[in-house]
C-alpha cells in the first residue's frame, strides 16, 4: 500500500503530467530568481508573506522568525539569491497544504543550509532557508527552518532536479518579458527621434529631451491583447505545459505594466 509520499506524487503527476512535474522541479530556482531580479508583482506579493516571519506570531510558539539582520526586502533577496544559486539538497515536489492537508496546487520546495543562524523557532536556532515555489515558478513564500523537510514531500527522479545557476537565467518568462520591454523602449525611442531639421538643431543646441507619448497612444487595446497572448503562447511553448487561468492573468498584468498600462496602485 503506497505511503503518503507516493500518494502525493501520484496526485501531482496526474494533475500536471510527468513532463511538467520534472520541468517544475528543474526550473523552480531560476524562475524564482527571475521574479526577484525584475521585482515582479508576484515576488512583492510573496514578500508580504515572508515578512510575516519578521515578528513572532501570537499563539504559534513554533513560528520561525528571521534574525534581525535579515528583516528587510534587500536582506531577504540577498539570502534567497544565495540559496537559489546553490541549494543544499535536490528540490522537492509536493502540494500546498490547506488546513494542514496537502490538497492545494503542486509546488516545489528548495532548501539551503547556511553556516550562520538565519532565524529562530522559539529558542531553536534555524540555519536552513525553506523556499516554496508553485509549479509554474511563481514565488509563494520563504522562511527559516531548523531541519530539512521530511518525507511528506517527494523528490522527482535523479537528474531532473538541481539548483539554479547563472546559466539558467533568464527563464522563458524573463525572455518573453525582456522582448516586450525591448519593443516598448524601441517605440519610445522612435517617438522621441527628431523628425525634421528644426528639431535636430534644437536637440544639438540644448540637452535632448522628450515627453514620451501616452501609453494608450503607443499601442491600442487590441494590439496589447495580441501581445499578451503571444507572450502566453511563447511561455507555454518553451515550458511545455499549459498555464492555468490565474497564471495567465498574472502574466497579462505584468505585460500591461511593461507597456505602462497596469494599475499603479497594485504592487
Amino acid at each position: 500500500m503506497p505511503g503518503p509520499a507516493e500518494a502525493i506524487e501520484k496526485k501531482v503527476i496526474k494533475e500536471i503530467g510527468k513532463k511538467a512535474a520534472k520541468m517544475a522541479v528543474r526550473k523552480a530556482g531560476s524562475r524564482f530568481f527571475g521574479h526577484i531580479t525584475r521585482k515582479s508583482r508576484v515576488w512583492l506579493k510573496a514578500f508580504e508573506h515572508i515578512a510575516e516571519h519578521f515578528e513572532p506570531a501570537a499563539g504559534k510558539a513554533s513560528h520561525a522568525i528571521f534574525e534581525p539582520k535579515f528583516r528587510s526586502l534587500e536582506a531577504v533577496e540577498t539570502l534567497l539569491k544565495k540559496a537559489l544559486s546553490g541549494a543544499s539538497r535536490q528540490p522537492l515536489l509536493t502540494k500546498l497544504t490547506i488546513d494542514g492537508v496537502p490538497a492545494g496546487k503542486p509546488a516545489v520546495v528548495i532548501e539551503r543550509q547556511f553556516t550562520e543562524v538565519i532565524g529562530r523557532a522559539g529558542k531553536t536556532e534555524c540555519r536552513i532557508l525553506r523556499i516554496v515555489v508553485d509549479f509554474t515558478g511563481r514565488p509563494i513564500t520563504a522562511f527559516p527552518a531548523d531541519k530539512f523537510l521530511g518525507a511528506a514531500v517527494l523528490a522527482v527522479g535523479a537528474g531532473t532536479a538541481g539548483s539554479a545557476s547563472a546559466s539558467e537565467i533568464p527563464s522563458p518568462v524573463q525572455d518573453a518579458y525582456a522582448k516586450e520591454a525591448e519593443t516598448y523602449e524601441s517605440l519610445i525611442d522612435r517617438a522621441c527621434e527628431p523628425t525634421n531639421w528644426v528639431e535636430r538643431v534644437i536637440d544639438f543646441l540644448v540637452d535632448p529631451s522628450c515627453i514620451a507619448p501616452d501609453p494608450e497612444e503607443l499601442i491600442s487595446n487590441a494590439a496589447l491583447q495580441d501581445r499578451i497572448q503571444q507572450v502566453i503562447d511563447s511561455i507555454e511553448r518553451e515550458t511545455g505545459f499549459s498555464l492555468d487561468k490565474e497564471t495567465q492573468e498574472n502574466i497579462a498584468e505584468d505585460v500591461k505594466r511593461i507597456w505602462g498600462r497596469g494599475d499603479s496602485k497594485d504592487p
